[in-house]
């Protein structure tokens, strides 16, 4: 008999692809939202980078305006801190400095708020020019170095960079603690000038903010505060007729010549026993004659010792009755107050106790062991030694000599004699070819020299002289001589001695020596360390 077998019906076997069904949507929902993740991150970090990018090309355009404005203060230095010629930027006809006290344009940066000190502020000029405190260092860049506009992949976007300043003229009347002043007292003429730049991308949030201190400096030591300055015997100086600086130890103590020898006008003989110091035998220094600038110039105003004396024959020292200081005049003789020597007591003053030479530098002080350091700001001479070291890095055409390196160093123009300087000659000259003759006129009252000579130097007849004369021996054995009357509106320092005839004239002028302190020529402008924020006010 034929049976039927029925196959019972299982739910379980019915429903086994449901767990790979649920472990699919899961793992595809896990998926959907690493994807979603992914892609949120990557349109942050897109967002970032983008930011990011746009955050540095502001800055790097604020330090570019920064750098800019550096440049456009440097290419006008003469002109930022002078107040009395034309184009000075403190003169009233070309006004670019509006002190800090008052009100600055509407609407505009102030750059005055760097400063966070009130006092120090209200003694602070703003650059102010045409209703604005940008500075226009467009003045100086051709249009197509303007910074106007930045790349943004392969478009150009529109950028604003406005750079303002602020000055600080610092009183060095205490050096140990310098203040800015709307009036100096002293007349050394060092600025400080802090620059703020503020840059952004037109029509976007990005912007930046950067601000930097520059100062000026001088690359040499400064001018000599007294017109004549020898390291060895000062002889023979004929019918020389020397200007005093009024101050030169302070306040109303004059100063003419200066020299660790025997300057030994009332007798003429030497008194001090110095290999340096040749003697000066009984023929003394000749029938010099020292007096103030207000007796050279015989009545006339202060503004003609640079404009009228020097070419014309009507200034000159009177005698000692007259106004002389020191000198001879006649049967009479006197060794005043205004001659720093070392001839045993002689005059009015004691010998010297300091000269920049040894025995009389300070040992501490590595910058004073001769005349070119004090000058040039360099050391050259080992403490204790008198000649210049001769072991220092630099061309061999030098061999070794420091003092020669440290002029090619500071960029001085050498020239082989003298005879291409003229009136328009300004800056730093050195003629290292062992001496050389002057006539005719070198420098200018408004641009003067500083001119280097190595060995002797001949001072003709017609010579006029703007500026500092320094002449240069490794082994203080240059010798300054003249004929005739040539003038030197100024200061002479000599590296040995002084033996002139006729009748020279060596006239001190402060506006030669401030113009020497604060020309462009010998002044640099240099970032302050620890000046740059990124931001207006400090800490």
């Amino acid at each position: 008999m034929k049976s039927t077998r029925y196959r019972r019906f299982s739910p379980v076997r019915a429903q086994r692809g449901l767990t790979t069904l649920i472990m699919a949507l899961l793992l595809l929902g896990i998926l959907s939202i690493v994807v979603l993740f992914a892609t949120s991150v990557g349109v942050f970090d897109q967002r970032t980078t983008t930011n990011e990018n746009r955050a540095k090309l502001a800055e790097a355009s604020a330090e570019a305006g920064l750098n800019l404005a550096g440049e456009f203060f440097k290419a006008n230095l003469a002109r930022i801190n002078e107040d009395e010629d034309a184009g000075g930027w403190l003169v009233a006809a070309s006004l670019r400095w509006v002190p800090c006290s008052t009100a600055g344009p509407t609407g505009q940066v102030d750059p005055c708020e760097a400063e966070r000190d009130a006092t120090r502020r209200a003694a602070m000029y703003r650059y102010q020019f045409n209703g604005s405190t940008n500075v226009d260092y467009a003045a100086i860049m051709p249009a197509g170095a303007q910074l106007t506009a930045v790349s943004l992949g392969n478009a150009t976007t529109p950028m604003t960079v406005n750079v303002s300043a602020t000055m600080c003229r610092m009183d060095m009347s205490d050096p140990a603690n310098p203040v800015c002043a709307l009036e100096p007292a002293d007349e050394d003429n060092r600025i400080a000038v802090t620059l703020v730049s503020n840059a952004a991308i037109v029509g976007e949030s990005a912007a930046a903010e950067v601000k930097e201190t520059l100062a000026t400096y001088r690359m040499i030591g400064g001018a000599a505060t007294v017109p004549l300055v020898a390291s060895g015997t000062v002889m023979g100086l004929g019918n020389a007729q020397l200007v005093a600086n009024p101050n030169a130890g302070g306040w109303g103590v004059p100063a003419s010549i200066w020299s660790p020898c025997p300057v030994d006008i009332e007798s003429g003989t030497s008194g001090a026993v110095d290999p340096l110091c040749p003697a000066v035998g009984g023929g003394g220094i000749g029938s010099v004659i020292t007096c103030h600038v207000g007796e050279f110039l015989e009545g006339r105003p202060i503004t003609d010792l640079l404009t009228h004396c020097p070419f014309n024959n009507d200034c000159g020292c009177p005698g000692l009755g007259a106004g002389g200081l020191s000198g001879h005049s006649g049967s009479e003789t006197r060794e005043s107050i205004d001659i720093l020597d070392v001839d045993g007591g002689e005059g009015e003053l004691p010998d010297i106790t300091y000269f920049p030479r040894e025995p009389w530098d300070d040992p501490a002080d590595p910058l004073d062991d001769s005349l070119f350091e004090v000058i040039f700001n360099a050391d050259v001479v080992a403490e204790g030694a008198t000649n210049v070291s001769t072991t220092c890095t630099g061309p061999a055409e030098y061999g070794g000599d420091c003092a020669k390196i440290a002029l090619h160093d500071l960029g001085a123009e050498k020239i082989p004699d003298c005879t291409g300087l003229s009136a328009s000659s300004t800056g730093l000259f050195w003629n290292n070819t062992g001496g050389c003759s002057i006539s005719g006129q070198v420098g200018s009252p408004e641009a003067p020299v500083v001119l280097v000579i190595e060995g002797d130097l001949q001072l003709n007849a017609n010579g006029i002289i703007f500026g500092m004369l320094y002449l240069r021996s490794s082994d203080s054995t240059a010798e300054l001589k003249a004929t005739g009357s040539p003038q030197i509106y100024g200061m002479a320092i000599v590296e040995g001695t002084v033996d002139m005839g006729g009748t020279p004239s060596i006239v001190f002028s402060a506006e030669i020596a401030n113009a020497i302190n604060s020309s462009p020529a010998f002044t640099r402008f240099g970032r302050v360390p620890g000046s740059w924020l990124d931001a207006r006010s400090g800490f």
